[in-house]
């Protein structure tokens, strides 16, 4: 009898532990699954809202690798998963808030919050327009350490707005991310001071924010959101000489053979640098040590 009751204690005993172990594996279950859902527009904004809330969101990037930001379109489907997101964060670009009001439409509730700090875009703009390339327009704000601050402060407070009980930590990581940025921008300073004032010749006009940060002249193959023109690759050929041009950066999603026909014709090697990777930090600062390699060579202005 004895024995028959300390068998059943401790089964009931083995039946508690299991009991505790499985309530504390489906607390951490649906703790992971309760997550908020961050969708964003671009890579880097997944470094910042991390830097940011690090594990307490569940953030996915609405543009893959090699999908252009300015030509893309969602699909259907595409556009129903992410209305059930917690919050869809972009910079502006145009397909992006083109994309915020269809998600909007299906999904009301959704936070949809564009964090670049950009003017409102006009009505019937289209990336082809020379507006979209002057400077209180340019949409590749993140290139820019100190706008990118900016840009952090106002994911921290979509981030307050999704994890109200979690304040004190986002404000710590917003404070870790913005001394990262602004160390970033300190080394960048140094890196390109040799070679201020020197002209800067990419495919694509996506490094004008960066270049007017640091003192470099941008000067971009494409011509207006198309490919170049003879009359204008002529130009870009006589500038390039009188710079002592060396190295053509493109980017990614440029067309290939038409990169490599006009450095042939400039006599120039191509680079190809990222604007989109997800790793903003070392991205940025190899993309400035390249840079300074290459203008190095250059005629100083």
């Amino acid at each position: 009898m004895i024995t028959s009751l300390m068998e059943f204690g401790v089964a009931r005993s083995r039946m508690r532990t299991l009991g505790l172990i499985g309530a504390l594996l489906w607390c951490f279950g649906a703790a992971a699954a309760e997550r908020p859902r961050i969708v964003v527009g671009i890579a880097p904004l997944k470094w910042v809202v991390e830097s940011i809330a690090s594990n307490a969101v569940d953030v996915t990037v609405f543009l893959k690798p090699g999908q252009n930001p300015h030509t893309f379109e969602p699909s259907g489907r595409q556009v129903s998963e992410m209305a059930r997101a917690s919050a869809f964060l972009y910079v502006g670009m145009e397909v992006e808030s083109l994309l915020a009001n269809r998600v909007s439409a299906q999904n009301p509730k959704l936070l949809c919050w564009a964090v670049g700090g950009l003017p409102e875009m006009l009505e019937g703009h289209a990336h082809a327009d020379c507006r979209c390339l002057q400077q209180e327009r340019d949409p590749h704000v993140w290139l820019s350490p100190t706008r990118l601050e900016g840009i952090a402060e106002r994911c921290a407070s979509v981030l307050h707005e999704l994890l109200p009980d979690q304040r004190a930590a986002l404000d710590a990581g917003l404070a870790r991310t913005l001394k990262r940025i602004r160390e970033v921008h300190a080394e960048i300073g140094e890196i390109l001071k040799p070679v201020a004032g020197r002209t800067l010749l990419v495919y694509h006009p996506s490094w004008g924010v960066f270049a007017r940060e640091y003192g470099l002249n941008q000067f971009a193959l494409e011509e207006e959101g198309r490919t170049p023109s003879a009359k204008h690759l002529a130009g870009v050929m006589t500038r390039a000489s009188q710079d002592g041009v060396r190295v053509l950066f493109s980017n990614p999603e440029a067309p290939e053979a038409v990169v490599k026909r006009a450095a042939a014709a400039l006599g120039c090697r191509v680079e190809v640098v990222d604007p989109l990777a997800s790793a903003w930090d070392t991205n940025l600062l190899n993309v400035a040590r390249r840079i300074a390699t290459a203008l190095a060579s250059e005629r100083a202005p």
